[in-house]
């Protein structure tokens, strides 16, 4: 008994190794000759056949600027960038900066895209440069993949933890730079 059970498993082992051996040759063989025939293209020197990327001419590379601007006294604050008609925006990095703050003063920041019915906001995350502490220098530097849908408004907006001063005029509370392309919409 014993020796038939060791026999039938040398003979299951047997068969699997021959199995797993043949299996490559075979799927090699079939690649080689059925699925996938040498293709030649010959071009004459005089008449090369121009080759270019399809999609590129549909997508304009772009980079914009957006700046908030906040009264004395506030602690809020949001300007925008209109989509030209026909392209659909597609966010690709953006980079931001604080630097009117007072020592103790934070900046939280976000934007806001309009892709079909969703509106998707993403928050920034800015980050206290330690250069002067009487004046804190706040700059975000990320990758972000975002789209926005032609002639809606891509909104920068900023809160300041506590009021920034007091009086009438205003500062330059947040510049946010974006880049990415505009894609051609039909």
């Amino acid at each position: 008994m014993k020796r038939s059970g060791n026999s039938r498993l040398a003979a299951v082992a047997a068969l699997s190794i021959a199995a797993a051996a043949a299996a490559p040759a075979a799927s090699a063989q079939l690649l080689g000759s059925n699925l996938a025939p040498n293709v030649n293209i010959i071009n004459p020197p005089g008449a090369p056949v121009p080759v270019h990327e399809v999609a590129d001419s549909a997508r304009q590379p772009v980079a914009f600027s957006i700046n908030v601007g906040m009264s004395w006294g506030t602690q809020y604050g949001c300007a925008a960038y209109t989509v030209p008609s026909n392209k659909r925006l597609e966010i690709d990095h953006v980079s931001a900066s604080s630097g009117v703050l007072y020592q103790g003063n934070t900046i939280q920041a976000s934007y806001a895209a309009h892709l079909g019915s969703d509106v998707d906001s993403y928050f920034l995350d800015l980050h206290d440069q330690g250069f002067n502490p009487a004046q804190p220098l706040y700059v975000a530097d990320q990758s972000q993949l975002a789209f926005a849908d032609p002639g809606t408004q891509v909104q920068l907006c900023a809160t300041l933890k506590t009021v920034q001063g007091s009086g009438s005029g205003g500062f330059n509370a947040l510049r946010a730079t974006f880049s990415g392309y505009l894609i051609n919409v039909p």
